[in-house]
């Protein structure tokens, strides 16, 4: 700044400009989803994921923030997609200041990188004759991104731990896939569950229902919430998979 400028302020002899800044906490969704499941190439575009739900909220929050709607459309295997070529949002990412975005609105932040990168399932006991606790995961690639969650997190006052997962190949669909280095941060037990139902939640569809149904049961039984919970779903290959409703009569 020109040092003249400054002192023509001091001296009243001209005035800062000053321009009036709107709060947008949508802003802060959108940069949780651009560190989580959105495509930060530079070539890339859009959000693609298998929740419908998930990217039409995205979508509203997009719209907010820029006055832009997006077209979300059906793509191959189950998959949703924006097309949108958002070269102030990648910014965000490559320049850090998605971090500024998240100081100012860490909820939101939050609430769009569990949509993005999050997990809920129940603990069952041995034998899976009880349900006795909840765990919430959130799993991310990039350690600047997980120290920042977790402190966040800390911050709102959750109770947290962390899991390291190096690099490994799946075989997924007859292929096999390589997978980089993440961390699991991880909220166990029941007043995890409340505090992140009241604060954070999912507005991605299949994990909004698991926890909209675990609060439901959590102060039943050990027993009777294992009952509850195997009345929704079933065990799979060792994943809990959402039953099919059952056709109107």
């Amino acid at each position: 700044m020109p040092p003249l400028t400054v002192y023509f302020w001091i001296t009243g002899r001209s005035k800062p400009n000053i321009t009036r800044i709107t709060p947008c906490p949508a802003l802060g969704y959108l940069a949780g989803v651009l560190v989580g499941d959105y495509t930060r190439s530079r070539k890339g575009k859009g959000l693609h994921v298998k929740d419908r739900e998930f990217v039409e909220y995205y979508a509203g929050r997009y719209e907010e923030v820029t006055g832009v709607r997006l077209n979300v459309h059906p793509g191959e295997e189950g998959y949703w997609h924006t097309y949108e070529n958002a070269g102030w949002l990648k910014e965000l990412w490559y320049s850090g200041l998605w971090k500024v975005v998240a100081y100012a609105y860490p909820l939101e932040f939050l609430k769009g990188l569990y949509d993005s990168e999050g997990s809920i399932s129940p603990n069952t006991s041995w034998k899976e004759r009880a349900l006795h606790g909840v765990t919430i995961g959130l799993s991310i690639g990039v350690k600047e991104v997980v120290d920042y969650a977790e402190n966040l997190l800390n911050k709102y006052g959750f109770e947290t731990s962390r899991t390291y997962i190096p690099p490994q190949r799946k075989e997924i669909r007859n292929g096999v896939i390589a997978f980089g280095e993440c961390w699991e941060i991880i909220l166990h037990g029941w007043d995890n569950l409340e505090r992140f139902a009241r604060l954070i939640g999912f507005r991605e569809g299949k994990r909004r229902r698991r926890l909209e149904l675990l609060m439901k049961i959590r102060n039943l039984p050990p027993r009777r919430r294992l009952y509850e919970w195997t009345n929704h779903y079933v065990k799979i290959r060792g994943r809990w998979v959402e039953r099919a409703p059952n056709p109107a009569p």
